[in-house]
C-alpha cells in the first residue's frame, strides 16, 4: 500500500469541527506537526496541555477530558 497522504489543502477542504490536543512536552516535531495540522484545518481548536507528552489522554486524564467536554459543548453535545 502507498503512504497515505495528506496535503494542507486536504485539510483546508474539511468543514467538520476539529479539536487538536497537544502536550507541551511532546517532541517538538510531534508539537509541530500538530500545529500544522491545526493551523491548516478552518476552525480547529488547538488546546495544549502543560506539562503533557505526547499521550496527553493518559498523562493529564482531567485536563483532557474536560477539553474534550468543552469541545462537545461548544457544538451542542452532551460529553456526558
Amino acid at each position: 500500500m502507498p503512504p497515505y497522504q495528506v496535503s494542507q489543502d486536504d485539510l483546508a477542504r474539511l468543514s467538520t469541527p476539529c479539536l487538536m490536543i497537544s502536550g507541551s512536552e511532546s517532541a517538538p516535531v510531534l508539537r509541530g506537526i500538530a500545529r500544522i495540522i491545526a493551523d491548516s484545518i478552518p476552525g480547529c481548536r488547538f488546546v495544549e496541555l502543560m506539562g503533557s507528552d505526547h499521550v496527553t489522554y493518559y498523562e493529564r486524564p482531567e485536563e483532557f477530558a474536560s477539553a474534550v467536554g468543552d469541545f462537545a459543548g461548544s457544538l451542542g453535545v452532551s460529553a456526558v
